[in-house]
């Protein structure tokens, strides 16, 4: 594995060197401030509530690309503020496989579309910077990722998956992976960690009377508002009938959140 931070001691995890020079260092800062500038321009016109926008490139650009260790085949997994898809694509002549994390790597820069379609085009006149220009900064990130996905493509360098069915048939559809091979590997768990066991003691533990019904809902963040905790919330609301109800909503640091009622 090589990535931007590594956060064990495993041996076969190798982390990015980005032990720059002064010149590099003053370089990445202008290169910094020149991609939130490009950001900011929509900082009166974006709407609230919406997730993150990226721009498809780093400041250490190609240097990351060249750090990459040799292999066989790559496979890529979520490379926002670490890969710039360009320099890594005109770098690497290997098989590159692509596991999709969400909707970006062929959007004009977001993470996920509420609703719009125009990533199966060209993007343009993007909807979550507020933008009713065609060649806004979606339509620019969209023409670089083309720029550096194309020969990949037509040489069947290219392969993509999908952990579900939906995010395989948004990436079909979509114009820059719509010629690139598509497959769908549902997400593994480790049964040996992940399997039904003794719970007797949890409701204890939790503080979650035994009589009490339970349902777990789980997220990133709950705060977030496409994850629909708040519609969860108001559904459970409704559940008891006007029965006298007792209710604990808790937010834990795994970003799951607790919801009983008697």
């Amino acid at each position: 594995m090589h990535v931007r931070r590594k956060a064990s001691q495993d041996d076969t995890v190798e982390a990015y060197d980005a032990a720059p020079s002064l010149l590099r260092r003053i370089r990445n800062r202008v290169v910094r401030r020149w991609l939130s500038s490009r950001f900011s321009t929509y900082a009166d016109t974006r709407p609230e509530g919406l997730e993150l926008f990226s721009q498809a490139r780093t400041a250490d650009g190609a240097r990351v690309a060249q750090q990459v260790p040799e292999a066989d085949v790559y496979n890529l997994h979520w490379i926002t503020g670490f890969i710039d898809p360009l320099s890594f694509f005109q770098n690497t002549q290997q098989p590159v496989v692509w596991t999709l994390h969400d909707m970006n790597p062929f959007t004009g820069g977001c993470h996920y579309n509420v609703g719009c379609r125009k990533f199966e085009d060209q993007c343009g006149a993007c909807p979550q910077l507020g933008s009713d220009d065609e060649s806004d900064l979606s339509r620019k990130v969209w023409t670089r990722k083309r720029q550096a996905y194309q020969a990949a493509i037509q040489n069947g360098r290219l392969h993509i998956v999908s952990s579900s069915t939906w995010l395989a048939d948004e990436a079909r559809s979509s114009f820059l992976f719509q010629d690139a091979p598509t497959h769908i590997i549902p997400l593994g768990l480790d049964i040996g960690t992940f399997l039904p066991r003794d719970t007797k003691g949890l409701r204890s533990a939790l503080e979650i009377p035994e009589a009490h019904r339970v349902v777990l809902f789980v997220a990133q963040s709950a705060d977030n508002h496409r994850k629909g905790f708040d519609l969860l919330s108001g559904a459970l609301s409704t559940l008891d009938g006007g029965r006298s109800t007792e209710e604990t909503s808790r937010s834990c640091p795994s970003g799951a959140r607790r919801r009983t009622s008697k």
